[in-house]
């Protein structure tokens, strides 16, 4: 029995929705700024794969999910994936508005991965408590 369209219209919007703020555009925002210039082209080309490689691997299993779990139950899982994917850079990815590459890396060296600083609290005008 298949169910109604309006939950598959649903599941796909609010993917979408996640997917323009999430995992759409901040991952080639972020690639410029987190990693320093000695490394940034390397870092850049590594994100950039793994970018394309989640993207082929979507395409090439929605199909054999969309059989299994239906339209609307892939689209759902998607969405939730992506909705992780929402909490994870709104509370441990950085605001980087207003500072240099520098300042950028001088933060994300002080910063331990649960999002707390380890020391001293960086200002973003440059200057340190």
């Amino acid at each position: 029995q298949k169910p109604p369209g309006w939950i598959t219209i649903i599941a796909l919007i609010t993917y979408i929705i996640f997917f323009s703020i999430g995992m759409g555009p901040i991952p080639w925002l972020i690639t410029g700024e987190i990693f320093p210039n000695r490394t940034r082209a390397l870092g850049s080309s590594v994100a950039t794969m793994v970018n394309w490689f989640s993207a082929f691997g979507v395409t090439f299993l929605f199909a054999d999910m969309e059989e299994s779990l239906q339209d609307y139950g892939t689209f759902w899982f998607y969405t939730s994936i992506l909705g992780f994917a929402f909490i994870f850079v709104f509370i441990l990815v950085p605001e980087t508005k207003g500072l240099s590459n520098w300042e950028i890396q001088l933060a994300l060296k002080r910063k331990n991965p649960f999002g707390e600083r380890e020391t001293s609290e960086f200002k973003s005008n440059g200057n340190f408590k």
